[in-house]
């Protein structure tokens, strides 16, 4: 039985999505309200909060993955579903969402960090 969807999302475990972030593979994109996001992100994330992917789409490179990140990974797959619709070919999302990077005592980083 083949599948009948043009194309689908996959779900990268946070090992995985480190890698790919770190080596330049990937761009994560953390779906999270602002100030969750000031208050603690994955390194290097952007944050597209809630529905803002459908405008500020044209700052992402189409030739590099997507992987997408919510507080706890269950919003992420909305949003896979509306990058895809919008023509990305290369989208997941982050298992566990941040919750599971906090967890596995990854590297956090603050708006403050930025500065």
């Amino acid at each position: 039985m083949t599948d009948t969807k043009p194309q689908s999302f996959k779900s990268v475990t946070i090992d995985e999505a480190r890698a790919k972030s770190e080596q330049g593979f990937a761009q994560i994109i953390d779906i999270r309200a602002p100030f969750d996001f000031a208050g603690g992100h994955i390194p290097g994330a952007i944050n597209f909060p809630g529905q803002s992917l459908r405008t500020r789409a044209p700052q992402l490179k189409r030739d590099r993955e997507v992987l997408l990140v919510s507080a706890e990974g269950q919003q992420s797959r909305d949003i896979c579903t509306l990058a895809l619709s919008m023509g990305f070919t290369d989208v997941g999302y982050i298992e566990g969402g941040f919750e599971a990077w906090i967890e596995a005592g990854y590297p956090v980083h603050t708006i403050s960090d930025s500065m």
